[in-house]
């Protein structure tokens, strides 16, 4: 089994604010690419929150 990162960043305040979707969108992009290589397993998870 392959070990997985994941990373999720967004660089403004607003980006990252309730209603706004990128952390969604990130986070469904990578759901599709777990459901694609099932034989990974996450190990880790990091953000970056309105940084640049």
């Amino acid at each position: 089994m392959r070990s997985v990162i994941t990373y999720l960043r967004y660089s403004s305040a607003i980006q990252g604010a309730e209603g706004a979707d990128s952390t969604r969108r990130q986070n469904d992009l990578f759901k599709q690419w777990l459901k694609k290589n099932g034989d990974a397993q996450i190990v880790a998870s990091f953000s970056d929150e309105g940084l640049s």
